[in-house]
C-alpha cells in the first residue's frame, strides 16, 4: 500500500509541473492560411475531417478511406503581393504577383472483386496516395530607402 502512495504521490508532482496548451498557443501553431486543394480551400480547410479530398494525405490520411475511384488533382494558384514602406518621409510601394503550384498528387485505388466476393471481408481494397502540396511561403523579402539629414554614424564617433 505505502508503495502505491508513493507512487501516486511522484505521478502528482510530475503532472502538476506539466503545462497544457492555451488558446493563445493553439492559434499561435495553427495554419494560418488556406492549404491544399481548391475543394479543401473552399470549405475552409475542413475536408481532412470529411475526406476523400487528396489534401488528406498530408493532414489526415485515413481520408483517403473514402476514395472510390482513382483520382488525379492539379490545383494552381496564385498570390497577390502588397506593401507599403515610410522612412523619414520618404514612401515606398511595391507590388508583386506570383503563380505557383499549389497542390498535385494521385490516389490509386483498387478493388479486389473474386467470384465468391464477401462483402463483411475487413479488406476488400488498397488506396495509395502521393501528395505534393505548399504548405507555407516564407519567400519574403523587405526595403526601404531614404536620406538622412539629421544625423549620421560620424554623430555617434563624435560624442
Amino acid at each position: 500500500m505505502k508503495k502505491h502512495i508513493v507512487i501516486f504521490g511522484l505521478l502528482a508532482m510530475l503532472v502538476s509541473k506539466g503545462m497544457a496548451q492555451t488558446d493563445i498557443d493553439a492559434l499561435r501553431y495553427s495554419t494560418p492560411g488556406l492549404l491544399g486543394t481548391a475543394r479543401n480551400i473552399g470549405v475552409g480547410n475542413t475536408m481532412s475531417v470529411v475526406g476523400a479530398d487528396i489534401s488528406n494525405t498530408h493532414t489526415n490520411p485515413a481520408g483517403l478511406a473514402k476514395f472510390s475511384a482513382t483520382e488525379i488533382t492539379l490545383s494552381p494558384g496564385i498570390s497577390f503581393y502588397k506593401s507599403t514602406s515610410n522612412y523619414l518621409t520618404n514612401n515606398t510601394d511595391e507590388s508583386k504577383v506570383k503563380f505557383q503550384q499549389a497542390n498535385f498528387g494521385v490516389v490509386i485505388t483498387s478493388r479486389y472483386k473474386s467470384a465468391d466476393a464477401d462483402e463483411t471481408k475487413k479488406w476488400n481494397g488498397a488506396k495509395v496516395g502521393i501528395s505534393y502540396a505548399r504548405l507555407a511561403n516564407y519567400n519574403e523579402s523587405y526595403f526601404f530607402k531614404g536620406y538622412n539629414d539629421k544625423n549620421s554614424l560620424l554623430n555617434n564617433y563624435w560624442e
